[in-house]
């Protein structure tokens, strides 16, 4: 049943309350739509220390390193999670199309992570086939399917301002125009927020009710499910798939006049009520294209700027004596640095281990924090940065700035002899640090160029 939206629908960002058990026992007293982010992310990480790579991204092989069986299945609509011996079971239908098929593979991985998904069969399903709360556990998983399909890194310096813009990204990684939508609000340096509205199937009068709404970093707002849109013009003339209109509307409560633009999307299986995916953004917002990441030509043992730095640099877990790359240069200007480095490692059994950072004072003004998170060193097919290790260094070096205030310095750590990928380094980076005001200076050497990422096939 739809209602009027009202303005207690949209408060800071968060639904009025999660009533969907299994959402509540994985969230555990926390935000579910962190939780299953963070959690898609921390996979995807892990992926790609495997060489995981794309677009387009399997979710085959995902389900491979998650130990996950999956196999072919007429019986399943779209996918499903079963159990078969105790044993998680994903059965997708194979006559599905490609895209439909990654999509759903992916939502069923995600009700995987779900401490009860074993408790009954998990049928990925649309709003409408979700009584009560079931559309909350429903979101979750699509979130962090989109999270899957478009993962951390591959949307470094792509603005989306537009939604031809998403179109573009939905026909480069072969994903659906709302997944596009979910992935690049997430990155959006934007007031504005995507939106998916549907139509009642029980009403004769094509009347749109909002199926949810995710702002931007950007945008405290949100809507309920299920809410009737007051205005609707872009939503009722955008029913052709693939078929786009704009305009400006009054959304009602915290929303206010937006600017919308809309795209149909095609009809669920099952169903001829047609869908809407799309932007909305405060009238007059304007794109924001700043970044909290500066790069210069410089020497990052030289760092610029008035007063009190921080330079990180990435080391290794096998040996605290440095022999290559930025660290060397480090030992080479500081080599009190170095020794200060090898009595702290060597205090303690689990010094080294990955995700540790220690901090040296080198003069009034200047630290540096060495966070471990290589796994060893030399020559690899493979990334020896572990991006886990890297966003827990990361979040222990922004617990650290909130006692000690600092402008952070670096080269692009982890992507020369580490061997990762500077695109997710650097949305680690930013993510560690959105909450500060302080500016975040990369350092290239005038006579080197950046070093191709061992995964660029990721980009």
């Amino acid at each position: 049943m739809v209602r009027e939206t009202k303005s207690e629908d949209f408060e800071n960002g968060a639904i009025c309350g999660w009533t969907n058990p299994s959402v509540r026992l994985i969230a555990n007293g926390e935000d579910p739509i962190k939780v299953v982010s963070d959690r898609a992310r921390d996979i995807v990480l892990r992926a790609a220390e495997q060489g995981y790579s794309g677009p387009p991204f399997d979710p085959f092989e995902l389900a491979k390193l998650a130990a996950i069986s999956v196999r072919p299945s007429t019986d399943a609509k779209d996918a499903r999670t079963v159990s078969r011996g105790g044993q998680i079971v994903i059965e997708y239908n194979p006559s599905t199309p490609p895209a439909r098929q990654r999509f759903s593979l992916c939502h069923e991985l995600v009700h995987t992570w779900f401490p009860d998904c074993l408790e009954r069969v998990r049928n990925r399903e649309h709003h409408s086939n979700n009584p009560g709360d079931g559309w909350q556990l429903e979101m979750l998983c699509n979130i962090g399917a989109s999270e899957l399909l478009m993962p951390i890194g591959i949307l470094i310096d792509r603005p989306i301002d537009d939604i031809h813009d998403v179109i573009a990204l939905r026909r480069e990684f072969k994903v659906s125009i709302e997944t596009a939508l979910r992935r690049a609000i997430t990155v959006s340096n934007s007031a504005c927020a995507m939106f998916v509205a549907s139509f009642e199937n029980s009403e004769r009068r094509r009347t749109p009710f909002l199926e949810y709404l995710i702002p931007s970093k950007k945008w405290t707002v949100w809507g309920r499910s299920g809410s009737r849109l007051r205005s609707n013009a872009v939503v009722s003339a955008s029913l052709s798939r693939g078929f786009v209109s704009s305009a400006v509307e009054e959304w009602g409560g915290s929303l206010g006049r937006v600017t919308v633009q809309g795209v149909g999307l095609s009809p669920l299986p099952g169903s001829c009520q047609p869908r809407v995916a799309g932007l909305i953004k405060p009238v007059n917002a304007q794109f924001d294209t700043s970044t909290q990441i500066m790069y210069v030509t410089g020497d990052a043992t030289d760092p610029r700027g008035p007063g009190d730095k921080l330079l990180l640099q990435v080391v290794n877990d096998a040996t605290p004596r440095w022999g290559a790359g930025f660290a060397r240069a480090v030992r080479g200007k500081w080599p009190y640095v170095q020794q200060d480095f090898i009595r702290w490692a060597q205090s303690s059994p689990d010094s080294l281990r990955l995700g540790k950072v220690h901090f040296t004072r080198v003069n009034d003004q200047l630290s540096i924090a060495h966070l471990v998170c290589q796994h060893g060193y030399g020559p690899s097919s493979k990334p020896r940065l572990r991006y886990s290790a890297l966003k827990t260094c990361l979040v222990t070096v922004a617990d650290h700035l909130k006692l000690a205030p600092a402008s952070l310095h670096l080269p692009r750590i982890g992507s020369g002899e580490a061997g990762g990928s500077w695109a997710i380094v650097s949305e680690l980076i930013s993510d560690a640090f959105s909450s500060t005001d302080m500016p975040i200076i990369v350092y290239d050497l005038p006579d080197k160029r950046p070093k191709v990422d061992i995964q660029r096939r990721l980009f």
